[in-house]
């Protein structure tokens, strides 16, 4: 992750170390899903079977999902499922939050054609305590990574500047609390926007040599705050009218989508680095306003933008 931008003693440093435990654990429950699915693999050909399992929210596959990890801990095998009559199959479907009845039937007729790679009882009986072992693991992160949610918003929440990271568009519960875990509380620290674009990684690298001139985007940085501000740009696309015109704006010149996105970011750096040194909440308006005066390219796009779709994809037209 990098080493934290904030000198010890400051109290919002434990709380970005809270999330940096959090991230670690989600690339351990990565690695459980891996070894999940190879270990189902034996009781069903994939995807049936672990779609079967993980869909329980009638949602995106969710692996993480508790209804998954306990109908694997109560049916762990293909020839445990279909000794349960389709009323108790529908009825722990139902109880875990998946009340449509075409998912249900789409369920019941996957586990009609499902097939097994093995009936050898030995094989399955193995793999039958490596599922039940992985599902409670799934489990206790799932746990775990719920406490330190909680202690996240709670530290968000409690923080002094939490109003102007609350402010911003599209920020939302997960975004805002990264974004000011990479500020911090420390002022003098980024005594220029330019500090936190270079630290974070979000201004290029320029090279000069003789005639020749190479930008190249920063590789040397801490890559989870580098990230934050780059998850957080993409995300204030759809919330944002003018983040959603640059961003047109840039895919239009030839930008690819994450050069776009990072120049986004490199501009949203300096919005909020003002915000945080003037301890003032994000006001669009204003800064709608700022662009208008200046005369802005991008204002002559705001009628191509609706907001809560990708604005190069789906443009808005004049009738």
């Amino acid at each position: 992750m990098g080493s934290l931008p904030h000198r010890e003693g400051e109290p919002f440093a434990i709380f970005l170390n809270i999330r940096a435990i959090k991230k670690s654990g989600t690339l351990d429950f990565t690695r459980l899903q891996e070894r999940h699915e190879a270990s189902i693999s034996v009781g069903v050909r994939f995807p049936a079977r672990f779609q079967y399992a993980c869909c329980v929210s009638g949602r995106r596959r969710n692996p993480l999902h508790d209804g998954a990890t306990r109908f694997l801990l109560k049916w762990p095998s293909l020839q445990a499922v279909r000794k349960s009559n389709p009323a108790t199959l529908k009825s722990f479907y139902y109880l875990n939050g998946s009340r449509s009845q075409t998912l249900l039937e789409q369920r019941l007729a996957l586990l009609d054609k499902a097939v097994p790679v093995t009936d050898q009882c030995a094989v399955i009986d193995s793999f039958v305590l490596r599922v039940q072992l992985i599902a409670r693991q799934l489990q206790l992160l799932q746990q775990t990574l719920a406490h330190f949610d909680k202690q996240i918003a709670q530290a968000y929440a409690e923080h002094e500047d939490y109003p102007i990271f609350a402010s911003l568009p599209g920020a939302g519960p997960t975004l805002g609390p990264r974004l000011l875990g990479t500020m911090g509380s420390q002022r003098e620290r980024y005594p220029q926007s330019g500090n936190v674009q270079c630290y974070t990684g979000v201004a290029p690298v320029t090279k000069r040599s003789g005639g020749s001139c190479y930008i190249h985007r920063r590789y040397l940085c801490p890559k989870f705050h580098k990230q934050s501000f780059h998850e957080y740009a993409k995300e204030s696309i759809l919330w944002c009218r003018w983040a959603a015109a640059y961003y047109l704006q840039q895919r239009t010149k030839g930008s690819s989508h994450h050069t776009a996105v990072r120049a986004l970011a490199f501009k949203w750096q300096r919005i909020i680095w003002r915000c945080w040194q003037d301890r003032t909440p994000y006001n669009e308006q204003i800064y709608e306003a700022s662009l208008r005066r200046r005369n802005s390219p991008i204002v002559k796009l705001f009628d191509k933008v609706d907001l809560g779709k990708s604005p190069f994809k789906h443009p808005l037209t004049k009738n």
